[in-house]
């Protein structure tokens, strides 16, 4: 089988690398022996994603694909005008709140055009019910993603460990990361022992260092999918503050280190206290291990989703 995967390369212009979650799970395909081949839309609004409809269906057209496998709705719904070829689309979280027309137009592609539809939680699943959506989350690499000594990631940082760091990992600019209740809740605390440092822009294949050299991790987001970050650092035996957002409480449920938050600033430093405070054991690896989210596993499935499929051409 040979599948394409087409996914916004916007990211990939502003940030230097190549959209990160796309790009990781086509490699981690790849490996596996799937033939993935990458195309990356670059434009912004609908008139920037319009204009890559003439070359993106040449590039299909001369291909030889099987299967395409696009990322975010918008990018689905492009991609479908470009070829008739069965599609698998991954729906990421954001692309189901932009809009109510948003989200009715893409339960009609997913309904009418999209073979399957992958999402990544069982709320985003109620969105768009359909015969044809397949709840699998985001993977955790787990030979990246591991626990590594503080001494060595502090290192690796540049970072001299005089204190704890509270980790922030995200585009602070970005509304729905909500930065300012990270920034007021560390505040609150009212510790010299700690500094809050954002970390965004940075190659994904050096967030490992940061986790592991981190006290905790902290999330505030106003909404998410299936957030990465909070897996990797579970991968990683780290302790972390979030917001109840995704499938953030179905992952660390009942896992000591890990803590929900609510909205509010006191909630928000009340449980930072409490992750800073905790001497432990922290096994969030053992917890993904157990709930199937490392990618191997999740690869496994995706594939399966292909072979499907393929079977139906």
């Amino acid at each position: 089988m040979r599948i394409l995967f087409v996914s916004s390369g916007n990211i990939a212009r502003s940030q230097g690398v190549l959209v990160k979650n796309a790009k990781i799970q086509g490699d981690s395909l790849a490996r596996m022996g799937c033939d993935i081949n990458f195309y990356f839309i670059v434009g912004r609004g609908i008139w920037g994603y319009l204009k890559n409809v003439p070359r993106m269906r040449k590039f299909i057209k001369n291909g030889g694909y099987d299967i395409i496998h696009a990322h975010y709705s918008f990018t689905g719904i492009l991609a479908s005008f470009t070829s008739d070829l069965p599609m698998i689309v991954s729906l990421m979280g954001s692309d189901l709140h932009i809009s109510r027309l948003m989200t009715f137009v893409t339960s009609l592609f997913c309904k009418y055009r999209w073979r399957k539809v992958i999402v990544k939680t069982e709320q985003m699943k109620e969105i768009v019910n359909f015969n044809n959506v397949s709840v699998i989350p985001n993977g955790v690499d787990l030979d990246i993603f591991k626990p590594v000594a503080r001494e060595e990631a502090l290192e690796k940082i540049n970072n001299d460990g005089e204190k704890k760091i509270i980790l922030f990992v995200s585009d602070v600019n970005r509304k729905e990361k909500n930065f300012k209740l990270a920034q007021d809740a560390v505040c609150m605390l009212k510790r010299d022992d700690v500094v809050l440092l954002p970390v965004e822009n940075v190659d994904h294949s050096q967030i490992k260092w940061y986790l592991n050299a981190c006290e905790l991790l902290l999330l505030t987001s106003l909404r998410e999918g299936s957030v990465n970050i909070i897996k990797e650092a579970m991968a990683c035996n780290v302790k972390v503050v979030s917001t109840k957002v995704g499938d953030v409480e179905k992952n660390m449920k009942d896992v000591p280190g890990y803590y929900l938050s609510g909205f509010e600033t006191s909630s928000v430093a009340e449980n930072i206290n409490k992750a800073l405070n905790y001497s432990g054991p922290v096994e969030g690896r053992k917890k993904i291990i157990e709930l199937g989210l490392d990618s191997s596993t999740i690869n496994n499935r995706i594939f399966q989703l292909y072979k499907d499929i393929y079977k139906m051409k």
